[in-house]
């Protein structure tokens, strides 16, 4: 087999890589294990550190996917995740089952901004750190986003970040621990909970809370 060239110079190892992830990234109803084995000996191997951009300037992990090839392999963040939701056709084997897991959680590491620490967002104003900065747009401060709650905990709660990562703990979950974010109130929760419920749960639970509130009224008479 001939090898692959860009110009007049054989592909290398890191390249032939991205080409390939490329191509199998773009085809629709074919089986994605060599497209997940693939990405595991990219992030195994770390190849985008190997890889530049147009400017020469070594690549990060999100822009080895999403930047258009022959940059990166040009898949959407968010393709990536759909085609990591899909089974490698090895997987029911133990040892594939293990090394997918390891993938998935890698890969959404990866994926994160990490925040900067506290106290390291103010804007400078003339080379001094201003006393008053003007603030950012909620968006750019964050959110309530997972992605964001994520980015949050790894920053100050990595132990959760990690239990979320692997998929025992919600983000929600794990941002009421760490304190990040509120626990609801009783009434909140009882809100949340009858949004759920259908109209013969609604009447059900009416039912039972008539029922017993009349109790204590039979008793007084």
């Amino acid at each position: 087999m001939e090898p692959r060239l860009i110009g007049n110079r054989a592909l290398n190892h890191e390249e032939l890589l991205r080409l390939n992830l490329h191509a199998d990234a773009h085809v629709d109803g074919v089986d994605p294990s060599r497209f997940l084995a693939q990405l595991a000996q990219a992030v195994r191997e770390r190849a985008w550190e190997r890889l530049t951009d147009a400017d020469g300037h070594p690549l990060d992990f999100r822009s080895f996917l999403a930047a258009p090839y022959p940059v990166g392999i040009g898949a959407d963040v968010e393709l990536v995740r759909r085609l990591l939701t899909l089974p490698h056709r090895r997987e029911a084997l133990p040892e594939h089952a293990a090394a997918m897991a390891t993938l998935r959680e890698e890969v959404e590491r990866l994926l994160l901004t990490p925040l900067p620490p506290h106290g390291k967002g103010a804007k400078r104003r003339g080379g001094v750190a201003s006393s008053n900065p003007t603030p950012p747009p909620a968006r750019a401060r964050g959110g309530t986003g997972r992605e964001y709650t994520i980015r949050r905990l790894r920053r100050d709660a990595p132990a959760l970040a990690d239990r979320v990562l692997r998929g025992e703990l919600s983000a929600n979950a794990a941002a009421i621990q760490a304190g990040i974010r509120p626990r609801p109130s009783a009434l909140a929760t009882a809100h949340t909970a009858w949004r759920r419920l259908d109209d013969a749960e609604r009447c059900a639970f009416l039912a039972e809370i008539l029922e017993h509130n009349s109790v204590p009224a039979q008793h007084n008479k």
